[in-house]
C-alpha cells in the first residue's frame, strides 16, 4: 500500500512520528525525503499522488496555511483518491475547505500517539478492504475465464456438427 503524506514542512517532528509508527503498514511518501535534482517537483508530486492508494493529510495550523497542502488535497480528489485527514484541535468550522463534511482523525498535538494509532487502524482497514476487492476481482476473472472456455467448447461442438 502506498500513502502520500501531505503536510507542512514545519510539522516535520509529527511527520517523523507518523512514519515511524505506521511505516511498517505501508510505504509512506514525503516529498522532502525524495530529492531528485533536476526533476520538476510539481510533476513528481502529482505522479506520486496518482500512484498512491490514499492521501493522508496533516492539518495543523501550519498545514492549513500551506498552499501546497491544499493543492495536494485538490490533486488527490481530482485523481479519485481516498483522503484521510488528521486534524489538529483548534480548527474552526469552514477551515477544512474541500474536506468539509469528511470524517477525520482528531489530533491533540500534545498527545499525538492516539491519533497515530487511529491512523494505523484505518490504514489496516483500508488495506484489508483492498485485499478483499483484489480477491473478488481475481475470482471474477477466473469465472470469466471458465465462461469463455465453455462458450468456446459450445461453439466448437456446434461447428463440428
Amino acid at each position: 500500500m502506498q500513502i502520500f503524506l501531505s503536510h507542512a514542512t514545519a510539522d516535520r517532528m509529527l511527520v517523523e512520528q507518523i512514519r515511524s509508527s505506521i511505516g511498517s503498514l505501508a510505504t509512506i511518501y514525503c516529498t522532502e525525503f525524495d530529492n531528485q535534482a533536476g526533476v520538476n517537483v510539481h510533476e513528481k508530486i502529482l505522479q506520486k499522488i496518482r500512484d498512491s492508494d490514499l492521501l493522508v493529510v496533516l492539518l495543523t495550523v501550519n498545514g492549513l496555511q500551506s498552499s501546497y497542502v491544499h493543492q495536494e488535497i485538490g490533486a488527490a480528489k481530482s485523481a479519485g483518491k481516498l483522503v484521510v485527514p488528521i486534524v489538529a484541535g483548534g480548527t474552526g468550522p469552514g477551515e477544512l475547505g474541500m474536506l468539509e463534511g469528511i470524517e477525520y482523525i482528531s489530533l491533540d498535538p500534545s498527545a499525538s500517539a492516539e491519533a497515530i494509532s487511529r491512523l494505523g487502524e484505518r490504514v489496516l482497514a483500508i488495506r484489508a478492504q483492498g485485499m478483499r476487492e483484489a480477491e473478488a476481482t481475481r475470482e471474477a476473472m477466473e469465472l470469466l475465464g471458465v465462461a469463455i472456455m465453455i462458450a468456446g467448447i459450445v461453439l466448437l461442438t456446434r461447428a463440428a456438427k
